[in-house]
């Protein structure tokens, strides 16, 4: 296994010399935000976007944004040091409090910031044509953490491992109505006709790679629209899929018995990743999927 470097607290060292404390409240109460970014021939896709929405949380969670750290030129550096410039990767930002005592969410003048960066295994073209299956878990998620991409990750977890036990990939999350959310870990969005439909987003994480899907398809004159959706009335649309950061748009061909392979869905995927991956002006160009 190669030795990684990673960036702590305004410092680039080896993996095996980086130090977090016991007392850190990431580490005791899940007290802090992350992001994950795909990384392509050097640099971190949908940067801004990705860092907009850690800054909204900070501020809701008192919690210091680190203007000061220069993104591009320390996940550039991280690139480099690890040998991963031509190399597909995963990048992830963890921001916690840090070691301070108080009660609720005390400010803090320093807090932890991680940056690190690790090789990534993309999807298999085929995945993109056999698509996920997805069944529902048993649960309500919501509540005013949910807009958030907090360190606390153990329900989205808990959730998925309840899917793998049943033989699927990945478990939609749902409100007290019932009515879907999102995934373990990514978005929800379904077609039907020339109109986009996603999640009511108040009680869910805002995706940035959803955001970008939605942009990409308005600006092509396709309509969006925010809707509740119960699991079963999932079986009308012409096509779902869940969308982040790391598979970009993937569709969803069965959830628990109903098959919701429809015609032109594996045309449309290849559509959409291409719509979002290879918008003008951003580095990601050459990422390729079926179709």
């Amino acid at each position: 296994m190669r030795n990684l470097f990673l960036y702590l607290n305004g410092e680039i060292l080896p993996e095996r010399d980086a130090r977090v404390s016991v007392f850190d409240r990431g580490f005791l109460y899940g007290d802090g935000l992350f992001e994950t970014l795909k990384g392509v021939r050097g640099r971190a896709l949908m940067l801004e976007e990705h860092l907009a929405r850690l800054r909204r949380s900070c501020a809701c969670l008192q919690l210091p944004y680190p203007d000061s750290v220069d993104w591009e030129t320390v996940i550039a550096a991280l690139f480099e040091a690890n040998n991963l410039t031509g190399e597909p990767a995963v990048v992830k930002i963890v921001l916690t409090r840090g070691v301070i005592e108080g009660r609720g969410l005390p400010w803090t003048d320093s807090p932890t910031l991680v940056i690190y960066i690790r090789p990534h295994s993309e999807l298999p073209p085929e995945d993109y044509v056999r698509g996920m299956s997805v069944t529902v878990f048993p649960g309500s998620r919501g509540g005013p953490l949910a807009p958030h991409k907090t360190l606390a990750y153990l329900t989205s977890l808990f959730a998925r491992e309840y899917a793998i036990a049943l033989g699927f990939e990945e478990a939609l999350l749902t409100d007290r109505d019932g009515c879907v959310l999102e995934a373990c870990g990514s978005n929800l969005v379904w077609i039907k006709g020339n109109t986009l439909y996603v999640t009511p987003p108040d009680q869910r994480l805002p995706g940035v790679t959803e955001s970008a899907l939605r942009d990409a398809l308005a600006a092509k004159g396709m309509a969006v629209r925010e809707q509740s959706v119960l699991p079963e009335e999932l079986e009308g649309a012409d096509a779902v899929f869940l969308t982040n950061s790391l598979m970009g748009v993937i569709p969803v061909t069965r959830l628990n018995d109903l098959k919701l392979n429809r015609p032109g869905y594996i045309e449309i995927t290849a559509r959409f990743n291409r719509l979002i991956f290879e918008s003008p002006g951003k580095p990601n160009k050459g990422l390729e999927f079926p179709g």
